[in-house]
This record gives structure tokens, sequence and C-alpha cells, in this order.
């Protein structure tokens, strides 16, 4: 059985997209960025964190499930930080204030994805 640690919603902030692969030069450059329909997870089950999280599709989707290793950074009374990685093709680290009930997400794709970015959004959690 799955503890759920931490549950947030929407998230908005700025993506960086880097020229190359389907992104042409006039596409280049910051841009703001938001998952507005979206929610996300953190759990612990059988003494492993994963990150399940919803899409715009509203499909529940694993982390760990999708081939990602899921690490916990740190942690103390005030903050919880994640690091989410996908061989060759993203890293993620989640950091959760626990006080004030918000949380970051940062994210590089990188390797052999089509479109390189970095992004880091933020947003609130119950």
């Amino acid at each position: 059985m799955a503890e759920t640690l931490f549950s947030c919603g929407a998230s908005a902030g700025y993506t960086y997209i880097y020229e190359g692969g389907l992104m042409g030069k006039e596409q280049a450059g910051w841009s703001k960025d938001a998952i507005s329909k979206g929610s996300l997870s953190v759990v612990n089950q059988d003494d492993k964190l994963d990150i399940l999280y919803i899409d715009a599709t509203k499909t529940i989707h694993s982390s760990r499930a999708a081939g990602a290793g899921v690490f916990l950074v740190d942690s103390d009374e005030n903050y919880f930080t994640v690091l989410v990685s996908y061989v060759n093709a993203v890293v993620e680290i989640y950091t959760f204030d626990i006080k004030n009930k918000k949380f970051s997400h940062s994210m590089h794709k990188y390797g052999t994805q089509p479109i390189i970015k970095a992004t880091t959004l933020v947003g609130n959690c119950d």
C-alpha cells in the first residue's frame, strides 16, 4: 500500500528552449510555461519513492513505471527534495516547501530528445 507524502496541483513558470532538433532559431529562447490542469503526488511504496502525475490526457503516470530512477536528495522539517532521472532523456528535481505548501519542479530535457529545453515551474500543494 502506498503512502502519499505530497499532493500538488497546477504550476506555472518559464522554459528555455535550445535551438536544434525540431526547434528553429525563431522558436529558441525563453517563454512562459504552465501545467494548468495537471497534478502530481509523491508516494512511498515499500520504501521506494515515486512521482505519480496526471497530464492533459487525464491519465495517471508513474515515473518509476516509465523507467525513471526516483531518489530522495534531502529532507528536513521544512523541505523535501526528489531527483527523477530518465536515462539519456530527462532529469527532474522536485522541491516541496512543507510549511508553505508550495513546490517547484525543474526539468531538463537533453540527449536524444527532439526538443532540448530547461523548465522551472512553481505551484501549490494540499
